[in-house]
């Protein structure tokens, strides 16, 4: 916020933009955020666990895992008791919030009393320039900036002193609320399409699981068993002995630990399906990131996944690829092709999703890898699986924080192991049964074309294209000039 004790045009030239992003209409200004509002970080008082309370007379405990990607954030988890709010920071219903770690930069406007961690950012006194949606638009809409400023190689985040000098385009009051209204329409038809989408989404998922599911029972090869009689299932054995002179010692004796554990349960000796874990069938791994103030280890033609690409799909090509310098100099390993890819973190629906693997990429340090190249399990057998599963699955996480998984975490996820040509048999019925799962990603690219739509509104916005503005409004330079001379 501007200092008390500089003039006015020495605050003016504090809160004024001296290189603006883009042109703006007249009556309008750009401003350095932090020069124009106050913004002050949460605090967590530690450790967290000694002031969690299931008393509900305690205050509510804001995490970054209580939103659910709308714009408001409504209802906490948790709880902390009166002592451990005092060590935090406490806000009122109304708030503009802005997550500064995980999914940073992404603001929501509190419909709950309660305490913040430190991986939010609360902002405040904004209320005589900005309409508070206007503003929180205005934050969505700068997520080209956010990126350019986070740093960190694995998880990014963001400081007060960065969001702090984030350049905004200020309207006059009554433009902000026109530029609300008219995104506010724009965006309510568009969500009524993807309401639509959902629900054609949401049928084939429920077709979908109950073929899965009669399919995982043994049901869809009844038949099939009776036909060919298998009398011994000796996949893990074979799993073994592929291993043993390709793994590390330590990579090795975490699969046959795991192995072990399988033989001494009920394994379903009649069908011959053995229940197992994970990590009994595959190396189970995950990746990094190359540092990415480094130039010269990005745009190279090393393909590397990131979690967002993993949605339950066949990955054929990757948005980011990463140099033979960058793969050097980090920890990232080259996947097979075939090796099955899950998404270990993420409060959307990242997190559980899984994908095969079509081409040999890298992955970032969020995707768990299973290696497969012992051909002991079909990638697609595994991959229909771990959809089948993706619920349980995703609640696997643990932790104070948002829910996530980790590798051996993966490694103890549950898994059954019919023989090998049983499970050709399960891939290939699931494949004629669920020629329709095309239809999921042509679904996904709908909404992916929805949100590329919302992002063109909001640039149309924050440039004065919406046609909206009105040369009769008292000019932002004037509405500042106001609030700083108080």
């Amino acid at each position: 916020m501007a200092k008390k004790n500089l003039t006015l045009e020495e605050k003016l030239e504090d809160a004024i933009v001296k290189d603006m992003p883009y042109e703006v209409p007249k009556s309008w200004m750009w401003v350095v955020l932090g020069n124009c509002i106050n913004i002050r970080r949460g605090a967590s008082p530690r450790p967290i666990n000694n002031f969690i309370t299931k008393d509900v007379n305690g205050v509510n405990w804001i995490k970054i895992g209580d939103t659910d990607g709308s714009r408001f954030l409504k209802t906490t988890e948790q709880k902390i008791t009166l002592e451990g709010a005092k060590k935090s920071v406490y806000l009122k219903a109304g708030t503009l919030i802005l997550s500064n770690s995980m999914s940073f930069g992404r603001p929501y406007i509190l419909k709950t009393d309660g305490c913040i961690h430190d991986g939010w950012l609360a902002l405040s006194n904004y209320e005589s320039l900005f309409n508070i949606n206007y503003l929180y638009y205005g934050l969505l809409s700068s997520d080209w900036y956010f990126e350019q400023v986070a740093v960190g190689s694995g998880v990014r985040n963001l400081n007060i002193d960065r969001v702090s000098k984030l350049p905004i385009p200020l309207p006059p009051l009554k433009e902000q609320q026109r530029i609300v209204d008219r995104i506010e329409s724009l965006f309510g038809k568009l969500d009524k399409s993807k309401e639509l989408i959902e629900e054609a989404r949401a049928g084939f998922e429920k077709r979908k699981s109950a073929v899965l599911e009669k399919a995982f029972r043994g049901e869809l090869t009844e038949k099939w068993r009776c036909k060919h009689k298998v009398l011994e299932n000796n996949l893990l054995m074979d799993i073994a002995d592929y291993y043993i002179n390709k793994l590390s010692k330590s990579d090795f004796i975490k699969i046959q630990e795991l192995q072990d554990i399988a033989k001494k349960e009920d394994n379903g000796l009649e069908s011959k399906w053995i229940k197992c874990t994970i990590g009994a069938v595959g190396k189970v791994g995950n990746g990094s990131t190359p540092s990415r103030k480094i130039e010269e280890y990005w745009n190279g033609d090393i393909p590397w996944v990131s979690s967002g690409e993993v949605r339950n799909n066949r990955i054929t090509f990757t948005k980011e690829n990463i140099t033979k310098e960058g793969f050097e100099n980090s920890s990232v390993k080259l996947l097979n092709k075939g090796s099955v890819l899950m998404a270990m973190i993420g409060e959307g629906k990242t997190r559980g999703q899984s994908s095969i693997l079509d081409i040999e990429a890298t992955t970032n340090q969020n995707i768990a890898a299973i290696d497969l190249s012992h051909g002991c399990v079909l990638s697609e057998f595994m991959w229909h699986w771990l959809q089948f599963n993706y619920k349980k699955n995703r609640d696997g996480g643990n932790g104070t924080g948002p829910k996530a998984l980790n590798c051996q975490k993966v490694r103890e996820l549950d898994f059954i192991l019919p023989p090998l040509d049983e499970q050709k048999e399960i891939v290939k019925i699931l494949d004629k049964l669920l020629e329709e799962e095309s239809k999921i990603e042509e679904f996904t690219q709908l909404e992916d074309q929805i949100e590329l739509i919302k992002k063109s509104i909001l640039a149309k916005a924050f440039r004065g294209g919406l046609g909206t503005n009105c040369e009769e409004d008292e000019s932002a330079l004037e509405l500042m000039r106001k609030v700083l001379s108080k």
